[in-house]
């Protein structure tokens, strides 16, 4: 029982006939008192709990002028707040309203808006009003140029090459060891436009490695490139492309099946930003590289005493060792190189 039902079943007992006197006409007890009570009573009844939820945190911070315009906007609250948060967006320059989509987690603690489509526009500021328990929270941020349309057709793009730096990539997964995948998978990435129209973009891929005496970042000339095949284009300046890519190092080969690279283009073309990779790795020729072993199962054998389990391989029978392991990487912004990308067989 609740302590509010249990206080009104006192009030109720309290004012019951247990032991009832007549208020008028006296009581056959001559030393009854029959004075009626004016003192002070007690208000029993409890006050509802104020509210107290609050905004503890917001992702971009308020201020932030280099936010992607395809990342969503992250409001964490100290409570649950699905029932009673409410958000409004407006254009900070025009004033004008924008209709947000608000999704929220399994806890109800944290809110997630992404723009109307989908995506915020391109170098655009908004300011986020978001209101809960009579409070209001500001948070102001502007996206980068990457989401605005392209200053000419897409085929000013074909013959571009754009290196993305593998040593830099920062890994969401797999868990605790990007610094280790950083070390072996540290060549140039080279992306380049073969074609590219209103509604299709055909990329290939390339390692690259860096002159020690110029310093440029060069295509290797040893290694086969890779078909990303023709992938969509009706979203430009965002493309997503996919295939299969084998990295080598030291002699050494890493390949990553299903390899899917996505980014967006700037609106001059000279860079790509918003890139990210996403693929399974083999790890059967770690082992040397890592210092563990040279079995197949070497490198999944280590990382397993750290909690990370590797995972079948594409077109593994379901007695083969799991050998592969989930890689997500982002990247930061491509830069455009002066050199065509040369097809290699």
């Amino acid at each position: 029982m609740s302590r509010l039902a249990f206080m009104m079943v006192l009030i109720a007992l309290g004012c019951g006939d247990k032991e009832s006197t007549p208020i008028d006409g006296g009581s056959p007890d001559s030393d009854q008192d029959t004075s009626t009570d004016t003192s002070d009573t007690t208000d029993t009844t409890k006050e509802s709990a104020p509210c107290e939820v609050a905004v503890v945190e917001t992702d971009p911070l308020d201020g932030n002028t280099n936010w992607y315009y395809r990342d969503t906007i992250q409001v964490v609250f100290s409570d649950p707040a699905a029932d009673m948060a409410s958000f409004t967006t407006t254009e900070s320059r025009t004033g004008d309203s924008v209709d947000v989509i608000v999704t929220w987690d399994d806890t109800g603690f944290v809110a997630s808006l992404s723009g109307p489509s989908g995506d915020w526009a391109g170098q655009t500021s908004y300011t986020v009003d978001v209101s809960v328990c009579d409070s209001n929270t500001l948070m102001s941020f502007e996206t980068t140029e990457y989401g605005t349309s392209l200053n000419e057709n897409p085929q000013s793009l074909v013959g571009n090459t754009y290196n993305f730096d593998m040593s830099a990539v920062t890994y969401l997964a797999p868990p605790m060891i990007g610094p280790v995948m950083s070390l072996y998978l540290s060549t140039p990435l080279l992306i380049g436009v073969i074609d590219a129209d209103d509604t299709s973009i055909t990329i290939v891929g390339a390692q690259g490695y860096t002159d020690e005496i110029s310093g440029e970042v060069l295509q290797d000339p040893t290694i086969a490139t890779w078909d990303f095949g023709t992938a969509d284009f009706q979203d430009s300046p965002f493309f997503a492309a996919s295939g299969q890519t084998v990295f080598e190092y030291l002699g050494y080969e890493i390949p990553i099946h299903d390899f899917s690279f996505e980014g967006t283009f700037s609106p001059d073309g000279t860079s790509i930003g918003g890139g990210v990779f996403v693929g399974l790795g083999d790890t059967t020729d770690m082992g040397p590289l890592l210092q563990v072993g040279s079995e197949p199962d070497a490198t999944c054998n280590e990382l397993a005493t750290f909690g990370v389990e590797c995972e079948p391989c594409p077109n593994d029978s379901a007695d083969d060792t799991p050998l592969c392991l989930t890689v997500v990487g982002v990247f930061e912004e491509g830069e455009l190189l002066d050199f065509s990308v040369d097809i290699i067989k």
